[in-house]
Formats: structure tokens, C-alpha cells, sequence
């Protein structure tokens, strides 16, 4: 284990233990001791600090005290058996794996139990929180607890100073300031530039009816100072603030932004921009393009996160439907339910939330699509009318729009269809998932060309949004429409990557493998399908793919029936 089969195995075992003696010898004691059948460890008067640490916990961390809980908490430094990897010894590699996977579980147990000791003294606290989300980020709680420290430290830091009285909040909506970016060429003639950019975020960033956006003339009174993020939030009464810069040299320009949640200070997103300069305007509305579809996505994707973790005792309209948009877009029988609960509960809360009733609308959906409910018909019906009710509550918001073209496109009434599609991307042409729902509208009516060019431009926009398992279902189908079965089963690779219970996944990969002549690939997918929605049928099938051309309708069914489905 200690060295790669030597000529002279007892000379390499000397060499080792030359350099194994002065790190746990000392003038005390001898701890390597050896003659010539064996070599022995002699653990006395040394300390192996994970065995002290397992010691110390062995009898349960309840009756340790603080001070000794925060002791145990120093002793880990680095990982455990850190430079110790033998790639030769796989035996040696997952016992130390092993050691290192328990060592790292025990470290999280003793901060979490520090944090609820010292639940009362924030600022002592808020280290061992900053470190038990860097060992786990993945944990919304320790995440949830971490922004509760940072935001009580912070309040008590700023309660005696003289604050300026801060702006009302608005808790029904996401809110958020862009401050004017930072021009960092040095030259007067590019702050038309710079400020253009900032602008034209304010007013894109507008467009979309679910967040409150601090007004132009507000946040440009920063302009030209070094402000901190966290006095602007308090100050405007916002919970998001953005900030950038923008460099020119030559005619190359850079801009960067990012988004930051003052309530933590952590960077939630951020992105540069390299462009060559050509058309000045050009290459400001690509930019403020392409940084809005990046924010827009990442905030809504913070915020339902958010909702998520908080699970508040009494949520309000705006809560159910954060936390319901991201139950929907879990794509499960159970989420989806939960979905339409917390949908329902918002609209009891607010009658005149038209964003609940566009998730109540999408919920449904799902719920004719795989006959989840107890009759297929009402859902698609009540589908329908939250779709409508929506857009006459705000014809100014996208969302309806993408909503009722969705319910639309599924009624097979295709070219109502469009029309709403094309209306949701004219209110809002930011909305990278309008472009989504406009490639699937073109992809089940045959235009692959134009399906893959919108759904592309999305992606492209949007890469980590959270709802790019059913942009992938768009394409997929497009593609099995078109005939290109090798393209579909990789965007349907791609979809199952990412969701891997998305029913619709799995069927267009069972018919478009059984097109391949990969017929045992498709009836293992097939497999997969039943087992997500047990009772499926071609017939289910033909009621619930709004594919257009009746021809490649029963194509696409063909597909199927090759490997096994009944009808």
C-alpha cells in the first residue's frame, strides 16, 4: 500500500518509515516501533484529532458545551487523510472515502448544533453558518439559516447609525434597483453608452409584470458615488439590486453585471459581454438583451427557491405562487398537485392575481396531459378558462399569453395559437420562455427550422432556467415531427438529463428509438413511461400530442405501437 511493487520491499518499507518517523515521533516517545517481523503504531500521549472528535460526540453532542463543540469545530482542518490518495489501492481509496464522507457528516452535525446554541448571538454564529454552506450549498435550510444570520447581524449593525428612513418594502412582488453602471474606459463620450445600457435594463426589466423595478430617476441619484448594496436596498426598499461596468478599447467593449440579493450579499448571477463595437447601438440592445433574460430568469429562479425554503405559516397570494412555480416545474403527479393547491390558495388570497391563475392553468394542463386527475376533460376545460381569466385580469402580462397559448395549441387549435404566442413576445421580448413556447407551437405544426431557431434562442438566453426541461420537450417533438429521430432522441437525452420523470421525455424517446430500429432501447423507454403513467394508451396519446399533420400524427403513433403500447 505504501509504495508500487519495489525491487526491495523491506528497503522501501525503511524508506517510509524514515519519513513517517518525524511526523509522529517526538522526545518523548517513540511511536513507529518495529523489528523484523512487524511495525507497530503506539498511540500514547499522541492525539488523532478525528478520533478525539468522535470521542467527544460518542456519548451525544447535547452534553458538550458550547466552548468545547467550538473546540471540536476548529480541530478540522482540510479534509481528512488529506495527500494520502493511493490510485493503486482501491481497497485503501474507498475505506478512506468512506472515512472522509463520515468525517464531513460529523463536521456538519457539530456546526448545526452550534448554530442552534447560538441561535441568540448571530454575529458569533454567522462563521460556522458561512462554513456549513460551503461544506453543503446544495441544503436550502443552511442556506435559509445563513441568510437570517447575515440579515440579523446586519440590522443590528445599522440600528443605532443614522440611517436615512427606508422605503416602503414591497412584499408582493420581487423588487429591485439597477444602479447606473460604471464607466470604466475613463472616456466622457462613452457615459451616453454605459448609461444607455442601465436604462434600457430599467425598462426591459419592466416589462415583466411580476417584478417591481425602482424607477430611473431613483436609482441614477447614485450615479458617480461608491455606494454599499445593502444601504441602496434599505434606502429604496428593495430586496435585489444590480450593478456593471462597461470598458472600451479600441473597438472592443466589455460589460459585466451582476445581480446580488442584499439580503444576504450574495451574488446570485452574474455575466461579462464581450462584443466588437461595430454599431454602437446595435451592440447595446444585443447586450441589455441578453443581461435581462440572463436576470430575469435567475431572480424568478432565486425567488421560488426562496418561497420554497421559507414555507411561511401565513403565505401571501405572491408566496403560493413562487412556491407553487416551483413545485410545477418539478414535473411529478405529486408536485404538480401541490402545484395546483398552492395555485388555488393564492387566488382565495387574491381574486385578482393573474399569475395564479396562469400556474393554475399550467398545472391543469399537465394534469389532462397525464390523465392525473380524476377527469381529463374538466382540466383541459378549467385549464382553458384559468388561461382566460388571466389575460382579462392583466392583457398587459406575458404570462397569460404563454399560458393560453399553451391551452390553445393543446385544443389543437393551432393558429389561435400563434396568435397568442406572438402576442406574449411582443408584451415582453425578453421573456426567453416565450420564445420556448413559440419554437414548440412552430415544431408540432412541422416547422422544425423555425421551432429549433426559437427554442435555441431561449436556451442561449436562459441556459440555467429553471423550466429548460420542457424547452427541451418542445425540440424533441419538433424534431420527431420533422422525421430527425437521431436529433430527437438526443434533445430527449438532454430533457430526461434534466428531468428524469418527465412522462413526455420518455415517450418521444420510445418512438423515435423505435424509428432508429432500436427496439430494445424504446421498449426499455416504454417501460419507463408506463411506469410514470401507468394507464397510457395510444389513444391517451392521439388526444394529448398536438401534432398538427394527421399523417405524422400516426407516425409518430406507429412508433409507439412498434414497441408494445396498446391502444
Amino acid at each position: 500500500m505504501l509504495w508500487e511493487r519495489p525491487d526491495d520491499p523491506r528497503a522501501a518499507l525503511r524508506w517510509s518509515l524514515s519519513k513517517l518517523r518525524p511526523l509522529v515521533d517526538d522526545a518523548t516517545a517513540k511511536r513507529i516501533v518495529s523489528n523484523r517481523d512487524s511495525v507497530a503504531f503506539e498511540p500514547n500521549g499522541a492525539l488523532v484529532d478525528i478520533l478525539a472528535i468522535r470521542e467527544s460526540c460518542a456519548a451525544g453532542m447535547g452534553r458538550l458545551t458550547t466552548e468545547r463543540l467550538q473546540e471540536l469545530a476548529g480541530m478540522f482542518r482540510g479534509d481528512l487523510l488529506e495527500d494520502l490518495e493511493l490510485a493503486d489501492c482501491r481497497e485503501f481509496e474507498a475505506w478512506r472515502l468512506a472515512q472522509r464522507e463520515e468525517a464531513e457528516t460529523l463536521r456538519i452535525r457539530i456546526l448545526q448544533r452550534l448554530l442552534e446554541r447560538l441561535s441568540e448571538q448571530p454575529e458569533q454564529a454567522l462563521p460556522f453558518a458561512r462554513k456549513l454552506v460551503e461544506l453543503a450549498p446544495e441544503r436550502d435550510d443552511l442556506c435559509q439559516a445563513l441568510d437570517d444570520l447575515v440579515a440579523s447581524v446586519r440590522d443590528a449593525a445599522l440600528a443605532p447609525t443614522a440611517m436615512p428612513a427606508a422605503a416602503p418594502a414591497f412584499p408582493g412582488k420581487p423588487s429591485i434597483a439597477v444602479l447606473p453602471f460604471e464607466n470604466m474606459s475613463g472616456e466622457a463620450e462613452q457615459e451616453f453608452f454605459v448609461d444607455g445600457i442601465a436604462e434600457d435594463i430599467i425598462t426591459r426589466l419592466s416589462k415583466y409584470r411580476g417584478f417591481f423595478v425602482i424607477a430611473r430617476n431613483s436609482s441614477f441619484t447614485y450615479k458617480g458615488s461608491h455606494v454599499d448594496v445593502t444601504e441602496v436596498a434599505q434606502q429604496l426598499g428593495v430586496r435585489y439590486v444590480v450593478e456593471g461596468s462597461a470598458r472600451k478599447a479600441g473597438d472592443q467593449v466589455r460589460v459585466t453585471a451582476q445581480l446580488i440579493d442584499a439580503g444576504s450579499g450574495r451574488h446570485v448571477w452574474a455575466e461579462q459581454y464581450d462584443r466588437q463595437l461595430d454599431d454602437v447601438f446595435a451592440v447595446q440592445d444585443e447586450i441589455t438583451f441578453n443581461i435581462v433574460a440572463g436576470l430575469a430568469q435567475e431572480l424568478l429562479s432565486a425567488e421560488m427557491h426562496r418561497a420554497w425554503r421559507r414555507k411561511a405559516p401565513n403565505p401571501g397570494a405572491r408566496d403560493c405562487y413562487m412556491h407553487g412555480l416551483w413545485r410545477y416545474g418539478r414535473f411529478t403527479a405529486d408536485d404538480n398537485a401541490e402545484a395546483m393547491r398552492l395555485a388555488r390558495q393564492g387566488i382565495e388570497l387574491d381574486p385578482n392575481d393573474a399569475n395564479c391563475y396562469a400556474l393554475l392553468g399550467f398545472a391543469l394542463h399537465m394534469e389532462f396531459m397525464y390523465d392525473w386527475g380524476d377527469d381529463r376533460w374538466r382540466s383541459i376545460r378549467e385549464a382553458h378558462e384559468a388561461a382566460l381569466r388571466s389575460v382579462a385580469l392583466d392583457d398587459h402580462d406575458s404570462m397569460g399569453y404563454r399560458c393560453l397559448a399553451i391551452m390553445e395549441l393543446y385544443l389543437k387549435r393551432h393558429d389561435e395559437a400563434l396568435r397568442s404566442i406572438e402576442k406574449a413576445v411582443d408584451l415582453n421580448p425578453n421573456d426567453a420562455d416565450g420564445f420556448a413556447i413559440m419554437g414548440g407551437t412552430l415544431g408540432y405544426a412541422g416547422d422544425y427550422e423555425g421551432a429549433r431557431a426559437n427554442v435555441e434562442k431561449a436556451i442561449r438566453h436562459s441556459p440555467r432556467d429553471p423550466f429548460l426541461a420542457s424547452w427541451y420537450n418542445h425540440i424533441a417533438h419538433a424534431a420527431a415531427v420533422a422525421g430527425r429521430h437521431e436529433e430527437a432522441v438526443d434533445w430527449a437525452h438532454r430533457l430526461l438529463q434534466a428531468r428524469p420523470h418527465f412522462p413526455a421525455g420518455h415517450r418521444v424517446l420510445a418512438s423515435s428509438l423505435s424509428h432508429l430500429g432500436r427496439a430494445d432501447d424504446a421498449r426499455a423507454e416504454l417501460h419507463a413511461l408506463l411506469a410514470l403513467v401507468p394507464n397510457l394508451g395510444l389513444a391517451d396519446v392521439r388526444l394529448t400530442v398536438p401534432i398538427k399533420n394527421p399523417d405524422i400524427m400516426e407516425c409518430y403513433l406507429d412508433g409507439l405501437r412498434q414497441t408494445g403500447l396498446p391502444d
